[in-house]
This record gives C-alpha cells, structure tokens and sequence, in this order.
C-alpha cells in the first residue's frame, strides 16, 4: 500500500486537507464538536513538525518563519482590523473606546483564526533549542512546557500559551518522522493501515478530552494525559486515513491536497466566509435555521458545503495575487 504512495507531500497534504475541513466545521454547530476539537488543530502542529529540519539556527529560523508566517500574519491582521471596525460601523457604535486595548472588544485584539500563525512561530522558535536533544529529552521538555500554561490558562499573551500547548505535537510529529515511525506506517498493507486507522479511532472515541478549548489551545483541559492522548490518537488516525485515500483515489487524494495546500488561507478566512453565508442562509430561509436542533444542524452542514467552493476559490485569489508576490 505505502509504495503506492508517490511521495510524503501527497498524504501530509491530504492530511491537512481533511484537518482544514474539520476546522471549517468545527466553528458550526454540529454533533460532531467535542470529537472535532479533540485532535483538529493538533493535527496541524504535529505535520508541521514531520518536516522541520534540524541544526538551524536561530537567526535562519526566526528569518525564514517571519516571512512564511509574520508577514501573512501582519496582512492577516490589518483586513481582520479593517473588518471589525467597518461592522462597527455599519452598526453606528465606532468610537474611541473601540481603539482601546483596555476594552476586551477593541478591534486590536481577538484575532480569531489567524491566532495559529502566531502559534506556529513561536513553535518553530521554540523548538531550535531542542532540536539537538535526544527524542525523548525532547519530548519530556516539551511536555514540561505545556504545563507551564496551567498556572495561568487564562493569560495567553500573543498567544504564547497556545505555542507552549502545541509544543509537545510539534515535537513528537518530528520523532514520528524521524525515527522512521511514518515510513513504517506507510508500508502498511491497506488490511493492516485500515485496522490501525480504525484503532486510533476507538482510542480517541474512548479518551475525549472531558473540557476541550474552544479555538486556539489557550484554556488548559482538566486532564493533561487525556489532551496529549487524544490529540495524538486523532492525528495519527487521520494522517492513516490519508495514506488510505492517498492509495485507493488519486483523484480525491487531490481534491483533498488541494485543500491541504491552501490550508494557511483557508485557515485565515474561513470564519469570515462562513459568517456571510450564514447571513445569506438567514435571508433565504428565515426562522428555520433556528427551528429545533436538527434543523440547525441540518442547515449548519448546508453551509459548510457551500463554504468549501468559496473558501477555496478566495484562498487562491489570494494566494496568487497577493501572498505570491511575497518575499519568500
């Protein structure tokens, strides 16, 4: 099955097709929520790690990571600050007051998605002073550093709490890579990689996290063992489920890859996307969105699926126009 696998970027890519899905609907209600945020953005931080590569320094990481991710972040960030204030406006409550940064709802602060650009650089910064380190000395001082937000969930200051959090995916998805455990995963034949899909499956089904963050890692669930556990069982079942894909369809594998690639964009816009198809859902079909909790969900799933053509079509706009032209 694995040498039907024509490189590492196809399945990671796929991987993170399906991951830039499960956050799309993630941020609608559903029944699948709590299974969702289990793994979701784990899963991306664990990729990230797969391919990182050791003995850089600090300086050609800080510089490298700022133009793949700061400067995203930074433009990011303007047209989220432009968003806000002209929907205070359109409201007629744009003052002062929303300039403050002593005011929670000031149009500077809660970023929404675009948190986990920020996150991942830190991450990325973090990781150069490990990165020489044995594996399991790597582990065991990343996992250190996500408790160190324990004391203090409720302070994530420019999101460093987040990063500290993710640290421990990004660390064990190098080990995953580099000590061979993927390569194994991929020679798999496909009885065996669907028996160890479905395996995670049940671990995850059976150890969810008991009080999940809603959105970016900076609310520490009660129980450490059950976050590390189920984010890593969530993410090795999808990064299975990818090699299957991967083995059985070129075609959806690149429908999924696709997604996968624009995964950054996607991430960036898709709240804001989902926010004006919801209002056109509200002027075509009125009080029936909220009818009961069935019917929410139902047209819930009605906007995500119009959500995936649109998101798709503006993060290639986007990347084209406008992060392309970027120094890289």
């Amino acid at each position: 099955m694995g040498q039907n696998i024509k490189s590492r970027d196809i399945a990671v890519d796929v991987a993170k097709g399906i991951g830039i899905l499960l956050v799309i609907l993630g941020h609608l209600k559903n029944p699948l929520m709590d299974f969702i945020y289990a793994f979701h953005m784990p899963l991306f931080f664990f990729v990230s790690g797969m391919f990182v590569k050791k003995g850089l320094s600090l300086g050609n990481m800080v510089i490298d990571k700022a133009k793949r991710l700061l400067i995203p972040f930074a433009l990011y960030y303007f047209l989220v600050v432009i968003y806000k204030m002209v929907k205070l406006l359109a409201k007629g409550t744009l003052d002062l007051g929303a300039f403050s940064l002593n005011n929670p709802d000031s149009v500077f602060l809660n970023v929404g998605p675009i948190w986990f650009l920020l996150a991942l650089f830190y991450v990325f910064v973090l990781w150069i002073p490990i990165s020489r380190m044995p594996h399991l000395v790597s582990i065991a001082i990343a996992l250190m550093a996500a408790l160190l937000p324990l004391s203090f969930y409720d302070v994530n200051p420019a999101y460093l709490s987040s990063a500290l959090l993710a640290l421990p995916f990004f660390v064990l998805g190098n080990c995953f890579h580099t000590m061979g455990i993927y390569t194994k995963l991929k020679s798999l034949d496909w009885k065996n990689q669907c028996t160890f899909c479905f395996t995670c499956l049940m671990f995850l089904t059976f150890t969810p996290p008991t009080e999940y963050n809603q959105l970016n890692f900076n609310r520490i669930i009660s129980t450490p063992t059950q976050y590390v556990l189920s984010g890593l069982f969530g993410t090795l079942m999808t990064i299975s489920l990818s090699i299957i894909i991967v083995s059985l369809s070129n075609r959806t594998a690149n429908l999924f890859s696709k997604l996968g690639n624009l995964s950054l964009h996607i991430m960036a816009t898709h709240f804001y996307v989902l926010v004006a198809l919801y209002q056109v859902l509200v002027k075509l079909v009125g009080d029936k969105v909220e009818e009961n909790m069935y019917a929410s969900y139902f047209w819930n799933f009605i906007v995500f699926l119009a959500s995936i053509p649109v998101c798709y079509i503006l993060a290639r706009l986007l990347e084209r126009y406008i992060f392309s032209k970027l120094p890289k």
